[in-house]
């Protein structure tokens, strides 16, 4: 996946069933992995060196799009892991940062993220606007 996509896709400009297509590969391989205790998977994303300055609304549409079922936790992750190691992407605020690192470290082996988790998030980004 090319950063300028996932940045479209934040933007609003890339539909749900987009993002999963152009993620399938990357995420079938988080997931074969992911039973393997200590196994990393990476993240398939071509850099393009122009930042990109990830906001609360961006963080709302990834959460608001697995309250919706139109992503599931090991995509969530996915995603978040690709804010998280991006050099193309910067967090807006240090909170920010915290909510993409929870998206991206609350999807292990042993753990499966909640909706209620995915809620309360959203109140939290929501209290900032």
């Amino acid at each position: 996946m090319k950063a300028s996509f996932l940045k479209r896709f934040l933007d609003g400009k890339e539909d749900f069933e987009s993002l999963k297509k152009e993620i399938e590969e990357g995420v079938a391989g988080y997931k074969r992995n992911k039973p393997k205790r200590g196994a990393s998977s990476p993240v398939f994303l071509d850099y393009e060196n122009n930042v990109f300055i990830v906001k609360a609304p961006h963080v709302k549409r990834i959460c608001e799009g697995f309250l919706n079922d139109q992503l599931d936790s090991d995509e969530v992750c996915y995603l978040a892991t690709a804010l998280e190691l991006s050099q193309d992407f910067e967090m807006e605020s240090e909170e920010i940062e915290e909510w993409v690192l929870y998206l991206a470290d609350e999807t292990s082996a042993e753990v499966t993220l909640r909706k209620d988790e995915v809620l309360e998030i959203l109140r939290r980004l929501k209290q900032r606007n």
